[in-house]
């Protein structure tokens, strides 16, 4: 208390110049002093900003991750590895739906990619001359109704030059060939769990 009093009574004795003067110098200590304080305040708030966002970024990858993986296993559930196809059941199955169709098709058979540990991907190419559009209609009907078993790559029309009331098309059909049945497994297996 001696201390306060001491300086209390330096304070009173001293001329209003160097009075001034202390009391500007407080505030200049005050302001710098708050300056300091306030960009360290921003930084604070602004790495806080920034973890809120970076926390709901890692959250909406949470929430994708936990959808993609229920998506997965209800997929895996409704997977039947009893309806892939391999590259002989690809090409009888084109060629049935093609006679319910009544059409007649050319097929010219790819080989198919093993490259994959749980899936082949074998296709064919089918080429469809001179034909009605109804029965090309209920072929490509029949071949959707296979889906994901069985998908179209690449599908192109074209009108006949001679009769414009036919069309030419031509288009690649793929199937997928399961190499396992334990199907559970091998996704686990693929994903490295």
């Amino acid at each position: 208390m001696s201390f306060l009093n001491s300086i209390k009574s330096w304070y009173e004795a001293a001329p209003l110049r160097q009075r001034t003067m202390l009391v500007g110098t407080a505030w200049v200590i005050v302001v710098i002093w708050l300056s300091v304080v306030g960009r360290q305040f921003k930084t604070l708030r602004t790495d806080l900003s920034n973890s809120k966002i970076a926390l709901a970024a890692q959250q909406a990858k949470l929430d994708i991750a936990a959808s993609t993986q229920s998506g997965l296993e209800k997929e895996l559930r409704d997977f039947s590895p009893a309806k892939t196809y391999n590259s002989n059941k690809l090409t009888t199955t084109v060629n049935t739906f093609a006679t319910e169709a009544e059409i007649v098709p050319q097929l010219q058979q790819l080989r198919g990619n093993g490259n994959d540990k749980l899936f082949n991907v074998n296709s064919v190419d089918v080429r469809f001359q001179r034909v009605k559009l109804l029965p090309l209609i209920k072929f490509s009907h029949s071949i959707g109704e296979l889906s994901p078993y069985l998908k179209f790559e690449d599908f192109t029309l074209t009108p006949d030059r001679v009769n414009p009331f036919l069309v030419n098309a031509t288009m690649k059909i793929s199937s997928l060939e399961l190499k396992t049945t334990d199907v559970k497994s091998a996704v686990a297996a693929a994903a490295g769990h």
